[in-house]
């Protein structure tokens, strides 16, 4: 839909939400995020992350439109067998509102052989435990780094120290997102645009907390500290008070809100600190991209990618007609 724009409108899905909101959400994921760049770190080198990112890039799609036909696929089974909606169980708390998320493990239970339903149920867990496993591995590795051993401790710990702690705060971990699942049901009917709205808060904060870092040379922490806050605060408040601005929109908003209010307050709180002399190699500059010596002509990649945009666009165009 290229004509609604997602602000106020109620079009949380539109085009230009999509699109814009979601390349700052992806940005920020692939660069920033510490369950995707500790997996991007552990390739052998830059060429190698580039090319886990490109095949990603190519292979998403696909893949987001097979479990999307495998939902399509659920909804006609319900149009011939409507009795089959009697089985999924009700959201906990509504008004007898039918839980789409249980959908496809209820249809395994009820209608596949014996056999196969243990089959899908593994690779069910395996998939959420692939994605949990490096979620609490990354806040365990960040806490130990970012509070322990730099509030706590004052230095880097022993090797067995680290394992210790590390255990320790995987367990702390686990046991909050346990806990925080049981209050998270009604954000929305979904649990993929659940976890993206909730990330969506805290993912422009933080591109744009890497983008003070690699793009300026006056940004210090407490300018950023506090563009940090004030970003995050902007997009609680519109999730309260303005529930029709597409959340796409929030990866946008945090962003800009943070870089330039991160920058400004920097700015006013700076100093000669705030200009060390020893950044050369970690802030921008035409010649960055040398000091990788990549062995790839990687912008003949980034024009495949594009190719492959416009190709996605048009095959969604062509879906839209067939059903008009």
């Amino acid at each position: 839909d290229f004509t609604s724009h997602g602000f106020g409108d109620g079009q949380t899905y539109a085009f230009w939400p999509m699109l814009i909101g979601g390349l700052f959400l992806y940005i920020s994921y692939y660069g920033c995020d510490q369950s995707q760049v500790q997996r991007e770190l552990s390739s052998r080198s830059v060429d190698d992350t580039n090319m886990s990112l490109f095949l990603n890039g190519i292979l998403r799609f696909p893949l987001v439109i097979t479990y999307c036909l495998l939902g399509v696929a659920i909804a006609a089974f319900i149009v011939i067998n409507p009795d089959f909606l009697s089985r999924i169980p009700t959201v906990v708390g509504s008004q007898g509102q039918t839980n789409f998320n249980l959908a496809v493990p209820v249809f395994c239970l009820n209608y596949l052989p014996h056999g196969i339903i243990g089959l899908i149920m593994v690779a069910l867990f395996s998939a959420a435990m692939s994605s949990l496993d490096s979620t609490i591995n990354s806040l365990s590795a960040t806490t130990i780094r970012d509070i322990i051993e730099r509030f706590f401790v004052g230095h880097e710990l022993e090797a067995g120290k680290q394992l210790y702690w590390s255990r320790l705060t995987t367990v702390f971990w686990g046991a909050v997102c346990i806990i925080f699942s049981f209050f998270v049901g009604g954000i929305s009917s979904s649990i993929v645009e659940s976890i993206n709205k909730i990330g969506s808060l805290a993912y422009g904060p933080i591109l744009a907390t890497f983008l003070l870092a690699i793009l300026t040379r006056k940004a210090n922490d407490k300018g950023t500290i506090a563009g940090i806050v004030t970003g995050f605060g902007i997009n609680i408040y519109l999730w309260v008070f303005h529930p029709n601005i597409s959340w796409m929109w929030w990866n946008v908003i945090g962003c800009v809100v943070t870089f330039i209010g991160g920058y400004l307050i920097s700015l006013i709180l700076g100093g000669e600190e705030a200009v060390p002399d020893n950044i050369d190699d970690l802030v921008y500059n035409s010649d960055s991209t040398k000091s990788f010596n990549f062995k790839r002509n990687w912008p003949v990649y980034y024009g495949v990618l594009v190719g492959y945009f416009a190709l996605m666009i048009v095959v969604l165009k062509l879906i839209e007609k067939s059903f008009v």
